[in-house]
């Protein structure tokens, strides 16, 4: 996204003040485009929906701001820029209040001038971010698996709440894909996957079936041009005794979201944990919450290997079949856990933690990790959005949570711990 500021100053305002407002913004990565200059701009190219940021540098400017919003669609967010100099604040309140009443909202972001393009910056991931979700294609391999009784969704509220194109493939496509010859590209990295694990406890012809299963989903990518997918691997399974658990690594590593068991809100999540971030996450079950101690354990049998110290190669644990990842996490590092849920995708929980163990528990999928939570325990018991729960490395909660605020109009969900 292109970082310009239309500035407005009024007449009596000191250019030198002018001036070095505009330099420090610059600094920031801001620069500025005369309104006129705008208004040519946005005349003269195909401007789909979007938004101008007006920095309103000077009180005495409301009749200024008003004047050129008239000249360009009305379909164009206008973003008021303030700061706690000059009169700025009132000026853009004045303008907000005006064009909320005249039928167009209109946002203010407002910091002190030194602060104003950290804002700004923010702001602009967020918008960007919801611009790219507009294009994502999320491919649903099979169907969702039937035991997600609590994870349904209304693909059609949730095309036209987020933009995301769902896409409908037959799990039958890569369970007849499988004898497809294994591009050179797969079958190094599946080499690297084995000379690089901790231990391999698979025989060839299980790792060699895995190999197939990345190959042909590599395929179905590009054959639909998806952005992510999740899929109905129980199905794979009883029909092949194959696992996708190494696919699902594999693809996130190389940042194709994919998800487990066709669960369409746990994707998204995914997915807007990558866009947000850039960074992979592990979907997992809530294996077991500890009250007293207000930890919990996640478990699953595939996790991209980015996020890990290391790793060994099992079997799947339910059906000890196949191939799955039991990966290691560094402990003491802070994660953030969240979900994005509900029949429009419109509920969401979050909090951060800390890795506190690794466990080896025979009664648990593979990869499993023991976090010691902030946020009280209680929601999985009590208020929890399902079963499965995203984690990332790092504390992006701050992020995550301005992004859904701002774009979502669900409340995140909250215990009321008084009543308990």
């Amino acid at each position: 996204m292109e970082k310009v500021l239309i500035p407005f100053f009024s007449p009596l305002s000191e250019k030198k003040q002018n001036v070095k407002l505009l330099a420090i913004l610059n600094e920031g990565g801001w620069h500025s485009r005369k309104p006129r200059e705008e208004i040519d701009i946005i005349t003269n190219k195909s401007m789909p929906e979007s938004q101008v940021w007006l920095f309103i540098g000077t009180g005495g400017t409301e009749k200024q701001v008003l004047e050129f919003l008239d000249k360009i669609p009305s379909t164009i967010f206008p973003i008021l820029v303030s700061h706690s100099w000059d009169n700025s604040l009132p000026a853009a309140m004045e303008i907000r209040k005006y064009l909320g009443g005249s039928g167009t909202p209109a946002k203010v972001i407002h910091a002190n001038i030194h602060e104003l393009a950290a804002s700004l910056n923010l702001e602009s991931h967020m918008r960007d971010v919801a611009s790219k979700l507009r294009n994502i294609r999320l491919g649903l391999i099979g169907k969702q698996s039937e035991w997600l009784v609590a994870s349904d969704i209304n693909e059609k509220i949730v095309e036209e709440r987020w933009g995301i194109d769902i896409i409908h493939i037959p799990v039958a496509e890569l369970i007849q894909g499988l004898t497809n010859k294994v591009t050179s590209r797969i079958t190094s990295h599946t080499q690297q996957f084995i000379q690089q694990a901790n231990e391999v406890n698979r025989t060839t012809d299980e790792l060699s079936a895995a190999k197939k299963v990345a190959n042909t989903l590599d395929g179905i990518i590009r054959d639909y041009n998806l952005s992510a997918f999740t899929i109905e691997c129980f199905s794979l399974l009883q029909e092949t005794d194959i696992t996708a658990c190494y696919a699902l690594s594999y693809f996130n590593d190389i940042g194709i979201v994919a998800g487990c068991e066709g669960d369409l809100p746990s994707t998204f999540t995914m997915i807007l944990a990558k866009l947000l971030t850039n960074q992979p996450a592990f979907m997992a079950n809530v294996s077991s919450v500890n009250r007293e101690r207000n930890e919990l354990m996640l478990a699953h049998c595939t996790v991209p290997l980015n996020m890990t110290e290391n790793y060994s190669i099992l079997s799947h644990f339910e059906s000890k079949k196949g191939v799955a990842v039991k990966g290691t996490f560094e402990t003491e590092q802070i994660v953030t856990i969240f979900k994005v849920a509900g029949k429009s995708l419109d509920k969401w929980w979050i909090s951060t933690g800390k890795i506190l163990t690794n466990p080896d528990d025979e009664h648990c999928c593979r990869t499993q990790v023991i976090i010691k939570l902030d946020d009280s325990i209680d929601y999985f018991l009590k208020d929890s959005l399902a079963n499965h729960h995203i984690m990332i490395l790092g504390n992006h909660r701050s992020l995550i949570e301005s992004f859904l605020k701002e774009f979502n109009q669900e409340e995140r969900i909250k215990l009321v711990l008084s009543e308990h």
